[in-house]
């Protein structure tokens, strides 16, 4: 039933994908700063912490604190702030073509991410070896 199921999806924290927590550790040793940006909820930060993943971003921008979604121009401004960095410093990375053309439009560099196969481009974009 719908009660039953919304409980279930309530219980479900997520899972992490080994290979893009690699790369965002990789980024972060590299010294360049790596921040989460999501239109999330209120549980994210506890998401976060549940995973184990509290620790592995410099910052969280979260749109249920910010009450901004992505792709409104004040998401992109705050997740840049929250960096310390101006935006043509940060390269956004998104599954979502709306997200990258508004970060675009807001000054950061934007990639849209697809596979594993784009960490080579990714790499090379961020000058790791």
């Amino acid at each position: 039933d719908a009660a039953a199921a919304v409980a279930e999806w309530q219980t479900h924290r997520g899972t992490v994908d080994p290979e893009v927590l690699a790369f965002v550790r990789e980024v972060r040793a590299a010294g360049r700063p790596v921040g989460l940006a999501t239109n999330a909820t209120d549980r994210l930060r506890g998401d976060l912490t549940a995973l184990g993943l509290d620790g592995d971003f410099d910052a969280v921008v979260s749109s249920w604190e910010l009450k901004v979604h992505k792709p409104a121009p004040a998401f992109y401004t705050r997740a840049a702030a929250a960096l310390d960095l101006d935006p043509h410093w940060i390269l956004f990375i998104d599954d979502d073509d709306r997200a990258v053309r508004a970060a675009r439009v807001a000054g950061m560099p934007a990639y849209r991410w697809s596979e594993r196969r784009d960490f080579p481009y990714l790499r090379a974009a961020l000058g790791l070896g």
